[in-house]
Protein backbone atom coordinates (compact mmCIF):
# COMPACT_ATOMS: atom_id res chain seq x y z
CA UNK A 1 0.00 0.00 0.00
CA UNK A 2 1.39 3.98 -0.94
CA UNK A 3 1.49 6.12 1.66
CA UNK A 4 -0.69 8.06 -0.85
CA UNK A 5 -3.64 5.45 -0.31
CA UNK A 6 -2.86 4.79 2.96
CA UNK A 7 -2.82 8.62 3.86
CA UNK A 8 -6.35 8.84 2.04
CA UNK A 9 -7.86 5.80 4.17
CA UNK A 10 -6.48 7.56 7.47
CA UNK A 11 -7.52 10.89 6.56
CA UNK A 12 -4.30 12.03 7.18
CA UNK A 13 -1.70 14.12 5.14
CA UNK A 14 1.52 12.06 3.69
CA UNK A 15 3.40 14.17 5.41
CA UNK A 16 2.00 13.14 8.82
CA UNK A 17 2.21 9.54 8.20
CA UNK A 18 5.55 9.99 6.71
CA UNK A 19 6.31 11.87 10.20
CA UNK A 20 4.46 9.03 11.67
CA UNK A 21 6.65 6.29 10.10
CA UNK A 22 10.11 7.95 11.07
CA UNK A 23 8.83 8.36 14.95
CA UNK A 24 8.96 11.82 14.79
CA UNK A 25 5.58 12.21 16.10
CA UNK A 26 3.44 9.55 18.61
CA UNK A 27 0.97 8.20 16.55
CA UNK A 28 -2.57 8.85 18.26
CA UNK A 29 -4.64 6.24 19.51
CA UNK A 30 -7.43 6.98 17.13
CA UNK A 31 -5.01 6.47 14.24
CA UNK A 32 -3.90 3.54 15.97
CA UNK A 33 -7.22 2.57 16.17
CA UNK A 34 -7.79 2.91 12.09
CA UNK A 35 -4.61 2.08 11.02
CA UNK A 36 -5.98 -1.52 12.70
CA UNK A 37 -9.10 -1.60 10.91
CA UNK A 38 -7.97 0.28 7.44
CA UNK A 39 -4.76 -2.07 7.11
CA UNK A 40 -6.63 -5.29 8.89
CA UNK A 41 -3.47 -5.47 10.69
CA UNK A 42 -4.70 -6.80 14.55
CA UNK A 43 -1.35 -6.73 15.86
CA UNK A 44 -1.06 -2.80 15.63
CA UNK A 45 -2.54 -2.11 18.99
CA UNK A 46 -0.22 -4.37 20.75
CA UNK A 47 3.48 -2.74 18.77
CA UNK A 48 1.81 1.01 19.76
CA UNK A 49 1.62 0.09 23.17
CA UNK A 50 4.94 -1.42 23.36
CA UNK A 51 6.45 2.08 21.98
CA UNK A 52 4.67 4.13 23.73
CA UNK A 53 5.08 3.06 27.44
CA UNK A 54 8.45 4.17 28.70
CA UNK A 55 9.94 2.80 31.73
CA UNK A 56 7.73 -0.56 31.53
CA UNK A 57 9.50 -3.72 29.63
CA UNK A 58 6.74 -4.82 27.21
CA UNK A 59 9.52 -7.05 25.79
CA UNK A 60 7.08 -9.98 26.59
CA UNK A 61 4.59 -8.50 23.88
CA UNK A 62 4.84 -10.78 20.72
CA UNK A 63 3.15 -12.47 18.40
CA UNK A 64 2.27 -15.86 19.37
CA UNK A 65 0.58 -18.93 17.51
CA UNK A 66 -3.20 -19.41 18.94
CA UNK A 67 -2.06 -22.52 20.99
CA UNK A 68 0.92 -20.97 22.55
CA UNK A 69 -1.37 -17.45 23.46
CA UNK A 70 -3.91 -19.67 24.89
CA UNK A 71 -1.58 -21.82 27.27
CA UNK A 72 0.13 -18.51 28.55
CA UNK A 73 -3.07 -17.22 28.94
CA UNK A 74 -4.62 -19.65 30.88
CA UNK A 75 -0.93 -19.94 32.44
CA UNK A 76 -1.65 -16.23 34.12
CA UNK A 77 -5.18 -17.09 35.29
CA UNK A 78 -3.69 -19.95 36.83
CA UNK A 79 -1.98 -17.53 39.65
CA UNK A 80 -4.71 -14.99 39.97
CA UNK A 81 -6.47 -16.35 43.15
CA UNK A 82 -3.62 -16.11 45.09
CA UNK A 83 -3.07 -12.74 43.71
CA UNK A 84 -6.11 -11.21 44.53
CA UNK A 85 -6.16 -12.76 47.77
CA UNK A 86 -2.80 -10.90 48.62
CA UNK A 87 -4.45 -7.55 46.87
CA UNK A 88 -7.03 -7.61 49.09
CA UNK A 89 -4.61 -8.40 52.41
CA UNK A 90 -2.45 -5.01 51.49
CA UNK A 91 -5.10 -2.67 50.29
CA UNK A 92 -7.74 -3.90 53.11
CA UNK A 93 -6.43 -0.41 55.08
CA UNK A 94 -5.73 1.79 51.63
CA UNK A 95 -2.32 1.77 52.75
CA UNK A 96 1.09 0.31 51.36
CA UNK A 97 3.50 0.09 54.11
CA UNK A 98 7.12 -1.07 53.69
CA UNK A 99 6.69 -4.57 54.77
CA UNK A 100 4.28 -4.83 51.64
CA UNK A 101 6.02 -2.77 49.40
CA UNK A 102 7.70 -6.64 48.17
CA UNK A 103 4.08 -7.90 47.48
CA UNK A 104 2.67 -5.18 45.79
CA UNK A 105 5.69 -5.16 43.39
CA UNK A 106 5.24 -9.43 42.88
CA UNK A 107 1.16 -8.55 42.48
CA UNK A 108 1.63 -5.67 39.52
CA UNK A 109 4.18 -8.51 37.69
CA UNK A 110 1.54 -11.05 38.08
CA UNK A 111 -0.84 -8.62 36.85
CA UNK A 112 1.15 -7.66 34.02
CA UNK A 113 1.84 -10.96 32.88
CA UNK A 114 -2.11 -11.94 33.27
CA UNK A 115 -2.26 -8.53 30.54
CA UNK A 116 0.31 -9.33 28.17
CA UNK A 117 -1.42 -13.01 27.98
CA UNK A 118 -4.29 -11.23 27.08
CA UNK A 119 -3.23 -9.25 25.13
CA UNK A 120 -1.50 -11.81 23.30
CA UNK A 121 -4.73 -14.30 22.83
CA UNK A 122 -7.36 -11.46 21.34
CA UNK A 123 -4.70 -10.84 18.62
CA UNK A 124 -4.34 -14.89 18.12
CA UNK A 125 -8.09 -15.23 18.16
CA UNK A 126 -8.20 -11.85 15.93
CA UNK A 127 -5.46 -13.29 13.54
CA UNK A 128 -7.32 -16.58 13.02
CA UNK A 129 -11.26 -15.58 12.61
CA UNK A 130 -12.52 -16.23 9.43
CA UNK A 131 -12.91 -12.59 7.98
CA UNK A 132 -8.71 -12.45 8.55
CA UNK A 133 -8.07 -15.87 7.07
CA UNK A 134 -10.34 -14.88 4.25
CA UNK A 135 -8.23 -11.81 3.81
CA UNK A 136 -5.11 -13.72 4.17
CA UNK A 137 -6.15 -16.28 1.44
CA UNK A 138 -6.87 -13.00 -1.11
CA UNK A 139 -3.38 -11.77 -0.29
Amino acid sequence: MTQEHASELLHISIRTLSDYENNKYKVPDEIVVAMTEKYNASWLPLMHLKNISPGINLEELCLKELSGSTISFQSSLGHIQDVLRHLIDVVSDEVIDDKEVATVKVIQEKLFDLLISTLNLIVSLQEKSPSRAATHKRA
